[in-house]
């Protein structure tokens, strides 16, 4: 199991990331690998990017310390959106140092094809690293990045280890998974159409906790009527787990997720 914090460069979520890093490291989970997304790489000529770039150095700065233990992988801002199989696979490839894909400062945002590619390293992140790896979380604040990287190492993944399933899943209710791939995906496990060993997964909390609920709701029901037979009226405390059963808890995605995981590691 690893987990892949990712940020960016601007201090609210650097000082989250520190945060993330510092809770895991007092759990006993190592973070090896920071992916720090959208970084501004400059373009000749244009001075508000040569500002944001400057701005994002010195975010970045005081944060070094901290995430020097870590392999930092810096992926730039790319000048479109990732989304659709061909863009994420240039992007995992970058992920992984394949391509050396990264933005060309020569052409304008708005350009076609959005990205140059430098040919050579093949150094590979993580592929030689992880033969045992079952697990792979990218976590971090909302709207750094975190779907767009998993769908596309999930992709680069399947491409390069064609006998081992893969399953990509998102606990976000605005199910950007699906906008991720472009195609629709949804809280049943679902092929990613042209790749035989990859499945994607869009988890629906309210609905699996629902179905958590009746999967022990007989068993609840057997336990108060026991206490009935032995001649104690537990209606009280009835109520209250039932009127704690109607409640959605903090933390449920998250919960809901690893739930789904387990189940699907189990099965096999």
């Amino acid at each position: 199991c690893e987990f892949v914090p990712v940020t960016i460069p601007e201090t609210m979520c650097m000082r989250e990331t520190e945060r993330l890093i510092k809770h895991l490291g007092e759990c006993g989970i190592a973070v090896k690998n920071v992916v720090l997304n959208r970084i501004e790489v400059g373009h000749s000529g244009c001075p508000f990017c040569q500002s944001r770039r400057e701005a994002q150095q010195a975010c970045l700065g005081p944060s070094l310390k901290v995430l020097a233990p870590c392999h930092l992988i810096e992926v730039p801002l790319m000048p479109e959106g990732v989304q659709g199989q061909e863009k994420l696979l240039s992007y995992g490839d970058y992920l992984w140092k394949r391509a050396g894909l990264h933005p060309s400062p020569d052409q304008p945002r708005q350009s076609h094809p959005p990205y140059a590619r430098r040919p050579g390293s093949d150094r590979g992140w993580g592929l030689e690293e992880w033969p045992d790896v079952q697990f792979l979380f990218f976590a971090g604040k909302g709207g750094v990045g975190k779907t767009s990287l998993a769908a596309a190492a999930s992709l680069h993944l399947a491409r390069c280890q064609p006998s081992r399933r893969i399953l990509v899943l998102s606990i976000d209710p605005a199910h950007s998974l699906s906008d991720s791939f472009g195609c629709e995906l949804g809280d049943a496990v679902r092929p990613i159409p042209g790749f035989a060993n990859l499945e994607g997964l869009e988890i629906n909390a309210a609905k699996s906790f629902a179905a958590f609920k009746e999967r022990y709701k007989n068993l609840a029901e057997r336990a108060f009527n026991h206490f009935l037979e032995m001649g104690v009226d537990p209606s009280f405390d009835r109520g209250i787990a039932e009127g704690l059963g109607a409640l959605l808890p903090p933390g449920l995605d998250e919960s809901m997720a690893i739930s789904e995981i387990l189940d699907f590691e189990e099965a096999g």
